[in-house]
């Protein structure tokens, strides 16, 4: 991912997506497979987002069937959604601005095997005459 401008946002996202979709693709330049990605993580997000609304007007503590006190069934929800939203945000692996710049090992492990497939392609395609 290199700096570019704001890939074309979906149709449909809330604020908290909307907003999530502008920060990261106006910071950088994605794939279409992160897009998706980003996408997902952005109705996630927004999914997100609703629950907390509808739990805010609920009891976080409700009676089970037999009577005893258990958490409200959206807090279970609420917490998927938002491991489904970090799950998502880590396949993009996008820098943590708190690194100053540092990527993770994982991450630079990451970008030198990708390195190393790219050197290979382009050699392929030189020793073909391609560009």
């Amino acid at each position: 991912m290199t700096t570019t401008k704001t890939a074309r946002q979906p149709t449909g996202l809330g604020s908290r997506g909307a907003r999530l979709w502008k920060d990261v693709s106006s910071q950088y330049d994605m794939r279409v497979d992160e897009l998706r990605i980003l996408e997902s993580a952005a109705r996630t997000l927004d999914e997100t987002a609703r629950l907390e609304r509808a739990l805010a007007h609920e009891d976080v503590i409700v009676k089970g069937s037999r009577g005893q006190a258990r958490a409200h069934p959206l807090v279970a929800s609420i917490d998927g959604h938002r491991r489904l939203f970090a799950a998502l945000l880590k396949q993009i692996d996008l820098p943590d601005p708190e690194a100053d710049g540092q990527r993770s090992a994982l991450s630079e492990k990451r970008s030198k095997a990708a390195n190393v497939r790219w050197n290979r392609v382009r050699a392929q395609r030189a020793a073909a005459g391609e560009k």
